[in-house]
């Protein structure tokens, strides 16, 4: 009798054991997600992702680098996967410029699939941004920069600041651009031609004392024809055809799509618009690292004749 309960006895605890073994977790949800400061340096503070079932949104400020974004994933999956390949939270960089599908993985394989989408803050981009220190030209009372040496002061510095209706940007991209010595990447043709938008155009100029420094700037970019003000910032800049053209012996050379930061408009009368420009522009040399550069800008778009 005693071995049968014995026998019985050991059968019951391989057979619970095994059950235990079998069981595998079906959890694969993303609990938290945010992009944390810590982890990113293009951010100040950190940004919390919105949970919405699938979806999460992410809202970050105008001059994060969208492309190289790493996220902070708390999960309960045992996996995390882009395209295949293995995310680990606080680590992996990835590109937010479009949406990013994230799968989480059960310990059972079960998958589920989350949509991270990530917007741009017009916040604190050019009002209330103590940041925000704009250029404003006035030739009556342009004075040369003190920690600019004198023989690189400019001659007649000048800007200008225009507008026209009824035209449009067109642009083609190059491989390269060998003008000013280049060569430099990610660089574009542009052209203004017949449209119907609104064009504004802005140059800045000075020729050094020394008459071999220089700098030419020159920002073009579209609206509707039909509003009268704008606050345009982050991925929705590429609506404006927006770009940033820079020929300079010593500086960073070269013409590019303008990307980040925002521009703000507002139309005073049918002849002037208040243009505020806070953008960051990035020209890429080849075989060099990419060169930053930030435009500040506040001035009074006239009509052109």
């Amino acid at each position: 009798m005693k071995k049968h309960l014995l026998l019985l006895y050991l059968i019951f605890i391989t057979f619970f054991s095994c059950e235990k073994k079998e069981y595998l977790s079906e959890s694969n949800e993303i609990i938290e997600f945010a992009f944390r400061a810590e982890d990113n340096t293009s951010l100040k503070t950190d940004c919390k992702g919105i949970i919405d079932n699938y979806n999460i949104f992410v809202s970050v400020p105008y001059d994060a680098n969208t492309e190289e974004l790493v996220a902070f994933i708390n999960s309960n999956g045992i996996k995390i996967e882009i395209e295949d390949l293995i995310q680990e939270s606080s680590v992996t960089m990835n590109n937010f410029n479009e949406i990013v599908l994230y799968d989480i993985i059960a310990e059972n394989g079960n998958k589920s699939t989350y949509n991270v989408e990530v917007s741009i803050e017009n916040t604190n981009c050019i009002d209330g941004n103590p940041d925000y220190n704009p250029f404003t030209f006035n030739p009556e009372n342009y004075e040369c920069a003190d920690y600019v040496p004198t023989e690189y002061c400019p001659i007649a510095p000048s800007v200008t600041a225009k507008f026209e209706s009824n035209k449009k940007i067109i642009f083609e991209p190059i491989d390269f651009d060998k003008s000013y010595g280049g060569p430099f990447l990610d660089t574009y043709n542009v052209d203004i031609t017949e449209g119907e938008k609104i064009v504004f155009s802005y140059t800045y100029h000075y020729q050094g004392r020394d008459f071999q420094s220089f700098t030419y700037e020159t920002i073009v970019f579209e609206i509707n024809n039909n509003i009268d003000n704008f606050l345009i910032s982050g991925r929705n800049l590429l609506n404006l055809n927006g770009f940033y053209h820079n020929a300079s012996p010593y500086g960073p050379r070269g013409k590019v799509l303008v990307e980040k930061g925002c521009i703000k408009g507002i139309k005073i009368n049918e002849n002037e618009w208040q243009i505020d420009m806070n953008i960051i522009t990035e020209i890429k040399e080849e075989n060099n690292e990419s060169h930053f550069g930030r435009e500040m800008i506040s001035e009074i778009f006239t009509k052109a004749n």
